[in-house]
């Protein structure tokens, strides 16, 4: 009876804990050391399906539609996946594999939850183009369209099976497209159309192979990106560069006679040809043509229907068509995403939540919301004319702003900074590089600031004024860095006025200037990009009087400043007021950046590690790009071309190494880094789009306020990380069981401790319910919290 007793008292504990908790927990929605893709799927070019799912993919992700409820799914690097830029996918109905080419040559095949990888292509040691072109199946056999010829691969086997050089005398050809009538197969090629029995046994011998040098119009060594065969024939369409040149042609396989197509003869731009119920269709640049058994071009022409149309200034762009057993269509769209209607019916949509675009040049962050634009310049920092817009995030929603929802951003490219109002979420600055400043307002343009309507000034032989760095101080006072100008650093305040800051006498006119920070005492700090260094500028107090400012240039060399390297890349206060400075070189810092006008002067230092028993510069040998200090102080580094390294607090101590080897990152080349404080998720904004990983510290309160634990409860089948929220910086911890038996002591990073639910020896606590006592490090703060863990 006792044992019953006992076991109803739990399960009560268990439904205590459960509500208790739930709302708190929710809070947190990904895991500690959880990562998340953040891509763009609108972008959809390619598209394929089963009698229960669609697939789409886009440039750099992969999606899938369950039919039978409309739920999205992603699928990405985190779910298993090999790579990234996906070049085709296709569903292989003769054992329910799903095929995944990008266009580096790798190879994804899903059956199910299983994704087997096969690299063979992408690691073949061969000169030439690898992109995965098209797959066609014939049983589980899949025939490969790739840059240098045909692979086939055993869908069942999930292995390479052969390779076919067709080109003359074996060499390499790139394949488009490839189809079959049962007993032939047929190769759209770089140049011409090429033919073999499918029972020949030598198909990897070039000389089974045969050209067609008949081919109408004298078309036989075109490039041919697209091919079917359909109704008797063979239908090839050859790609002309330029706009609607394109023309079909066609084959009789029983008259051996070539033709054209009518109405698609040097009008078309075909990107995908694809048969379903007796119907040829061809994907043009704006609709998709359907094509019946008499070849009568003329018996539709299927735009999609007025309730999707989002307006004259958004074309509709099919990339490739699917058409289900149900007679439902189903197009990807790089406009639209996937597109789904019936017949001249209704039409609808369909993409996972995403950022507008994969270019990342810089993000910030406050309280919960990130602001990402695209940036744009070459190396040598002149225009390139990005205009794809601006992305927000908030409690994990993507909001996109392109020229479509905001006008203003057709005729305002490279966006370069931005920064986010303190005080109202929706209000927000956006720095282009050449065309002023856009205020935003509720998703509206409210001003857009140059150098007619503000202190701001243009490069002196035309209109062009460039905003290179922004932020916010805590006045409320918006700074700005206002490049190829000698009043550089300019204030927007609070009360609508600006104020220009000159820097003549130490900086040409023509000075580039990039990203700018200001520290916590009031500091601004300006990157001056192309071997410029640093400028630093203090008001002293108050921006009515300028005499008394204070302004000096950091550079290269011993006692101005010995910035390692020639060139400065980013720059992040730390918690202790020190500047880390990123370079071509590494890391430099600051240890003395409160003194940094005085008379001594103040020079940057490179950190020494110990690694293999040698001594060495911290990162000396990589270019940072990125620098972002977490709520315990430690530092996170993007590199170019290195990944992303977690360093402790001081830098002598590698913590991680994130690299697209070792784990779900995107890229190793890394743009920008912002640090979520509340919930301590770090955000890598990289040349492959944009990835978030959470981490372990959060910022440290004032006072520990309400502490909880997440998860709570710790079910059997986690094993991952126990959080402690709500803690000031440097909380002591200690964990009991109910009998007041430690278990468990550490010291919180930032405002945020971990356990992983193991006792001092390392083995797992047993079920039942932990004290944590928090106490904060000098002893005048403390609280108390539960945790129920199930073992």
């Amino acid at each position: 009876m006792q044992l019953i007793k006992t076991g109803k008292l739990f399960l009560k504990l268990v439904v205590v804990f459960v509500f208790a908790f739930a709302s708190k927990s929710n809070a947190q929605s990904l895991p500690i050391g959880q990562w998340k893709t953040h891509l763009p799927y609108q972008n959809c070019k390619s598209v394929t399906g089963s009698p229960t799912k669609i697939w789409a993919a886009t440039d750099n992700g992969l999606f899938v539609l369950n039919k039978s409820d409309n739920t999205l799914q992603r699928i990405t690097k985190i779910d298993g996946l090999a790579d990234l830029s996906i070049g085709k996918i296709a569903y292989n109905s003769h054992n329910d594999v799903l095929f995944v080419g990008y266009e580096n040559g790798n190879i994804d095949l899903i059956q199910g939850t299983a994704i087997t990888n096969l690299p063979d292509i992408k690691r073949a040691q061969i000169i030439g183009e690898k992109k995965i072109n098209n797959i066609y199946f014939i049983g589980p056999l899949a025939y490969v369209s790739v840059g240098f010829g045909i692979v086939v691969i055993d869908t069942d086997r999930k292995e390479v099976k052969d390779t076919y050089l067709i080109g003359t005398n074996g060499a390499y050809l790139t394949i488009n497209d490839i189809t079959s009538d049962g007993t032939t197969i047929f190769a759209a090629t770089e140049s011409g159309i090429y033919y073999a029995s499918l029972s020949s046994q030598q198909l990897s011998n070039f000389t089974s192979w045969t050209k067609f040098n008949n081919i109408v119009g004298g078309n036989s060594n075109r490039v041919y990106n697209a091919i079917e065969f359909f109704n008797g024939s063979l239908v090839a369409n050859f790609r002309v560069v330029g706009y609607m040149v394109d023309t079909v042609l066609t084959y009789n396989v029983s008259s051996l006679a070539w033709g054209y197509l009518s109405n698609f003869i040097g009008t078309a731009s075909i990107h995908d040809m694809y048969v379903r119920n007796n119907t040829l269709f061809l994907c043009d640049l704006y609709a998709t043509y359907l094509i019946d058994q008499n070849f009568n071009s003329n018996i539709s022409t299927f735009y999609y229907p007025q309730n999707l149309i989002l307006g004259p200034l958004t074309p509709s762009a099919p990339q490739q068509i699917y058409v289900d057993a149900d007679g439902i269509f189903w197009e990807a769209d790089l406009n639209y995403g996937l597109v789904r209607m019936a017949f001249m019916g209704y039409g609808d949509s369909f993409f996972p939540n995403g950022p507008i675009t994969t270019d990342t040049y810089f993000m910030a962050s406050y309280k919960q919301q990130l602001l990402v634009v695209p940036g744009g310049h070459d190396d040598a920092w002149n225009n390139v004319l990005n205009h794809k817009g601006v992305s927000t995030m908030q409690n994990g929603w993507w909001k996109n702003f392109g020229k479509y929802q905001i006008p203003q951003l057709d005729t305002t490219f490279d966006l370069h900074a931005a920064a986010i109002d303190p005080n109202d979420a929706n209000h927000y600055f956006l720095g282009s590089w050449g065309w002023g400043m856009l205020e935003i307002k509720d998703g509206n343009v409210d001003t857009l600031w140059n150098n007619f309507n503000s202190t701001l000034r243009s490069k002196i032989e035309y209109q062009w004024c460039g905003i290179s760095g922004m932020k916010y101080d805590t006045a409320g006072n918006l700074w700005l860095a206002n490049s190829h100008s000698s009043t550089c650093l300019n204030v927007y305040k609070k009360d609508g006025s600006w104020q220009a800051f000159d820097f003549s006498s130490m900086i040409p006119v023509g000075t580039t200037t990039g990203n700018i920070i200001i520290t916590s005492i009031g500091q601004k700090w300006v990157v001056l990009p192309r071997g410029g260094g640093i400028i630093v500028f203090d008001e002293n107090g108050t921006l009515s009087t300028t005499s008394d400012d204070l302004k000096k240039k950091l550079g290269f060399t011993e006692g101005l400043g010995n910035i390692p390297g020639t060139e400065v890349y980013s720059m992040a206060e730390d918690q202790q007021g020190e500047i880390w400075v990123g370079t071509d070189k590494g890391i430099g810092v600051f240890y003395c950046a409160s003194s940094i006008f005085n008379s001594e002067g103040c020079d940057a230092s490179q950190i020494l590690i110990t690694q293999d028993g040698n001594v060495q510069i911290l990162l000396e040998n990589q270019v940072v790009t990125a620098i972002a200090v977490d709520g315990a102080n430690r530092k996170w580094i993007g590199t170019e071309g290195g990944g992303v390294f977690l360093m402790s607090s001081d830098g002598q101590t590698e913590l991680a190494h994130f690299t697209v080897d070792n784990s779900p990152l995107l890229s190793d080349n890394i743009t920008s880094l912002v640090i979520d404080g509340i919930t301590g998720e770090v955000f890598f904004g990289t040349t492959k789009g944009i990835i978030s990983y959470m981490g372990e510290a959060i910022e440290g309160g004032k006072d520990i306020a309400e502490v909880f634990a997440f998860p709570n409860p710790v079910v059997h089948e986690y094993r991952g990380p126990i959080a402690i929220t709500g803690l000031v910086i440097d909380t002591d911890i200690k964990i009991t069981d109910v009998r007041g038996q430690v278990v468990f002591t550490t010291t919180s990073l930032g405002g945020r401790a971990i356990w992983d639910g193991n006792n001092f020896q390392g083995a797992r606590v047993a079920t039942g319910v932990y004290l944590v006592f928090a106490s904060s490090s000098d002893g005048t703060q403390k609280a108390v919290t539960k945790i129920l863990l199930i073992n």
